[in-house]
């Protein structure tokens, strides 16, 4: 599951990716660009709750399901300064704390 997991996700993002910059220089619709920043945000958010269930410690579980459950409930809440910030945080707490967890420190040096 592992091994089938990443790619998608990897290539679901960089289709997002290309489509959100494609929308900096061509003139799409409102609608588009409304519906990549929420496929981007919901792929993301679908990315750490799928992840949390790879990882073995209980505290990093529940860190990887909150920030990916708020991801995608953030797409349908109205929008402010502070939820934006929280989103910001939802984004790169993960990424930061899995960066310095032992578990994933041990998974690096065997590669």
């Amino acid at each position: 599951m592992k091994t089938a997991f990443f790619p998608i996700f990897r290539t679901l993002l960089a289709v997002i990716i290309i489509l959100t910059i494609c929308s900096w220089s061509l003139d799409f619709d409102q609608t588009i660009v409304e519906l990549s920043k929420f496929a981007m945000f919901s792929v993301i958010g679908a990315f750490y709750i799928i992840g949390a269930f790879l990882v073995k410690e209980y505290l990093l579980k529940i860190l990887f399901i909150s920030c990916g459950l708020f991801l995608v409930i953030m797409n349908f809440i109205p929008q402010s300064l502070l939820l934006t910030i929280i989103g910001i945080c939802s984004i790169l707490l993960p990424p930061v704390v899995a960066k310095f967890s032992p578990e994933f420190k041990d998974t690096e040096e065997k590669n």
